[in-house]
């Protein structure tokens, strides 16, 4: 019972917060849609993916952050970061992916990871869908490697 109730209610405040015909914003002493008003506005929108990527690249990647931390460079904060730098180095053209060379078998770890560069997000879903996960990977232990050899 009380779950059919917060089922509608949901529904009902969700219709009632998309429907912009029924709210009038003043922007510059004028009235307006809160739709027109929204277009001024400048935001910056994230999207989060969630990956399960091979949980060995996923170690020694972190391996590598935890050496680097210690040696006091915080260039990449995060596996995150390093994630989003690989996948960019691969959108930039700088390292090349093996697609076929992954293994599929290997135990998986989740990662998630945020965007807020469009153009990131963009170029990850313009990749093939059934790539996009050996892809990522992929740049991320070539990225590994090629910083390795620095």
């Amino acid at each position: 019972m009380l779950f059919k109730f917060l089922k509608n209610y949901l529904n009902i405040m969700r219709k009632i917060n998309n429907d912009t015909s029924l709210f009038k914003v003043k922007v510059n002493d004028q009235q307006v849609s809160k739709q027109k008003a929204q277009k001024n506005l400048k935001t910056t929108r994230t999207s989060r993916i969630t990956f399960a990527l091979n949980a060995n690249v996923c170690q020694r990647a972190e391996n590598w952050l935890n050496s680097r931390w210690v040696q006091q460079d915080f260039t990449y904060p995060s596996l995150s970061e390093l994630i989003r730098k690989s996948l960019q180095a691969y959108q930039e053209g700088k390292i090349k992916v093996n697609e076929t060379g992954r293994d599929k078998h290997s135990p998986k770890r989740e990662i998630t990871i945020r965007f807020s560069n469009s153009d990131l997000l963009n170029f990850y879903y313009s990749l093939p869908y059934s790539q996009r996960t050996a892809i990522v990977e992929g740049s991320l232990s070539n990225y590994l490697e090629k910083m390795n050899a620095k």
